[in-house]
């Protein structure tokens, strides 16, 4: 039987493929060399900009201080970066947009202001439950201990309220702050009692820069490289030292940069994957974080980039923190029921969302609202692109923040944009989380393993422990591929 044979064959045409084939070029590997496989019709897997400028997947470089993917867009003058109160040129570009964006979030709870509240003292309480989870596990009994974030808050306020620092005063006080806390939820992808603690809470090393038009960014590394579009690999197997894909495709080098929750759906025939690549794979969790994008007609009269809607406790939550605050001694852990909510368009705005206001930003009145699982895949399952009606319970809460009072009953949402990552077969939206009991480096190892003994190879932020689940994580992984490739030419 004959084959297309190609010396690199890479499947999905993401951005760890992109660095790879990049590296490969420059290296002396000539670009005829090289087919991507990509089962959708677009080049840049979970980097999505739309006609409006909507970045549906990535939209933010960070740990900015070093970042290689960053690096690269500036010496190659492939990016522009504003202060965040510069307005972008949109017109004729085809660079990134970027902006420097760590504004202090503005915290609206059923739409009342509470950010730096004199007797909430949010931030501060919420410092200290950090730095709390932080210490729990320097101690030595609780070193192999790993709760999920929900419940080490329950301990937090435990160990406070034992020493008077909490009494039944703080209740509302303390239901905020569990809100608070779940900030980390929209980073990732998770909700808090699925979350483990250990690994809940990421710092960045240096500025976050939120961008626009990644997209402009994929396709020039993808310039002049042969991507072969709505083409999924379903199955690969191994004939002598060649690797056949889709009894199709053969090359000498297969390299699958599919995300992580798309990889069990290919068929490795012949054991070509390992048994410990196998077993982690199936003991890996993920998160799904989407989008929603809200166009209005008149301009916010808001200018703070960031606001954080708090949502609604459920009432167990409520229940739990005036047990203990009642008597801390009562409270175990191990009695601890997991919360029964489940996502309605009735509840659906009780979960913590992120908000970022991108008016400056895009030239036009578009928020930006980051959900989590189990939020995620409810609203892309359930909303239709366009349905204004849904979002009124959201804007209800933050309208008076968005909007002077003269405003509030004149503004039109004009548009709705939903991200759909969690329907799409050949991406799912996902990444790696860390559940309890979770082994994060664990997938990092095996497919580490699995690139060393063959040149069937996996890439993709999960693959590199600096920036996983991140393009800077996509991006290294892609170059230490090449490096590995391009030994033996």
């Amino acid at each position: 039987m004959s084959y297309i044979e190609v010396p690199y064959i890479f499947v999905g045409a993401g951005l760890s493929t992109l660095s790879c084939v990049t590296k490969l070029v420059k290296s002396g590997v000539k670009k005829e060399d090289v087919l991507i496989l990509e089962a959708l019709d677009y080049v840049g897997g979970r980097i999505k900009t739309t006609n409006a400028k909507y970045e549906i997947g990535a939209s933010w470089i960070h740990d900015s201080l070093d970042n290689q993917v960053f690096e690269y867009m500036l010496e190659n003058d492939l990016i522009k970066v504003h202060q965040m109160d510069d307005i972008a040129n949109w017109e004729n570009t085809d660079k990134v947009n970027a902006f420097l964006d760590d504004s202090s979030k503005v915290l609206i709870h059923n739409g009342v202001n509470v950010t730096n509240h004199t007797l909430l003292r949010l931030e501060i309480l919420l410092e200290e439950f950090e730095k709390y989870v932080e210490n729990y596990f320097f101690e030595e009994e609780n070193v192999d201990k790993d709760p999920c974030l929900r419940t080490m808050f329950f301990e937090y306020i435990k160990d406070r309220a034992s020493k008077k620092l909490f009494t039944e005063r703080n209740h509302h006080q303390l239901i905020l702050l569990s809100l608070l806390a779940r900030y980390v939820e929209t980073w990732h992808g998770v909700s808090w009692d699925c979350l483990s603690a250990k690994y809940a809470f990421l710092h960045s090393l240096g500025q976050n820069i939120l961008c626009f038009g990644l997209s402009n960014f994929t396709r020039s590394l993808a310039k002049n490289i042969k991507i072969e579009y709505n083409t999924p690999a379903m199955n690969i197997k191994k004939e002598k030292s060649k690797y056949i894909i889709n009894n199709k495709y053969c090359t000498n080098n297969c390299i699958i940069s599919t995300p992580l929750s798309a990889v069990k759906s290919i068929n490795f025939e012949n054991n070509l994957l390992s048994s410990n690549m196998k077993a982690s794979l199936d003991k890996v969790h993920y998160g799904a974080l989407g989008k929603i994008f809200i166009e209005f007609d008149l301009d916010f009269d808001f200018h703070n980039t960031r606001l954080y809607h708090l949502g609604n406790a459920v009432m167990e939550d409520q229940d739990t923190i005036k047990l203990i605050l009642t008597n801390p001694n009562d409270f175990k852990a191990t009695t601890l029921k997991h919360s029964t909510q489940k996502v309605s368009f009735e509840n659906v705005f009780d979960w913590p969302m992120l908000i970022v206001n991108t008016q400056r930003t895009l030239g036009k009145p578009v928020l930006q609202v980051l959900t989590q699982e189990p939020v995620t895949s409810f609203i892309e399952k359930n909303v239709e692109q366009g349905n204004k009606e849904f979002i009124k319970p959201l804007l209800k809460n933050i309208q008076e923040h968005l909007y002077s009072k003269e405003k509030i009953n004149k503004y039109k949402v004009l548009d709705l944009v939903v991200s759909d990552w969690t329907k799409n077969q050949y991406q799912r939206g996902s990444y790696p989380a860390c559940y309890p009991g979770d082994d994060p480096i664990d997938i990092t190892i095996q497919s580490s393993l699995q690139n060393e003994s063959s040149r069937l190879k996996f890439i993709g932020e999960y693959t590199n422990l600096e920036g996983c689940g991140s393009m800077n994580g996509a991006w290294l992984s892609g170059i230490e591929c090449a490096k590995k490739l391009t030994e033996n030419i």
